[in-house]
């Protein structure tokens, strides 16, 4: 039986395997792309096959690193009904920080929901870049 390899833009054959199974890829290399391409983590908003609740907790771990980075200290919340994702403390100051995914406009600038935010500070964060509004030096 002919098939093609299941990576998209390879149109190569796909052969079947020793023991009589079908493969999906035509190379251990072309299916390892594919699992690259499909789960490319350097941009949330465009994870394959997550679900919305799966891109935000993946967008509030990637604030509490960079958070943690500049040297904060960083609580993550217990229940999805908190008025904040995080709670960050560095030099007896805690602020609130909503997470959220964003996604680019074409002139470069971020595009998030902006609905329901009560806390201090939200956290865009696009690939792996985290943008504060405010920025957290003028907090």
């Amino acid at each position: 039986m002919f098939r093609i390899c299941a990576r998209k833009g390879c149109n190569n054959s796909v052969k079947e395997s020793e023991q009589g199974r079908t493969r999906k890829y035509c190379s251990a290399q072309c299916k390892s792309m594919n699992q690259k391409e499909h789960y490319d983590l350097s941009d949330v908003s465009k994870l394959q096959n997550f679900s919305p609740a799966q891109k935000g907790a993946l967008s509030e771990l990637r604030a509490s690193v960079d958070l943690m980075l500049n040297g904060y200290e960083v609580f993550r919340a217990v229940s999805p009904a908190c008025s904040c994702d995080l709670i960050a403390l560095k030099n007896n100051k805690t602020i609130r920080i909503e997470v959220r995914t964003a996604t680019k406009r074409i002139d470069g600038s971020l595009k998030y929901p902006i609905s329901k935010i009560r806390a201090d500070v939200v956290a865009a964060v696009f690939g792996n870049t985290v943008v504060y509004f405010p920025p957290l030096d003028n907090i």
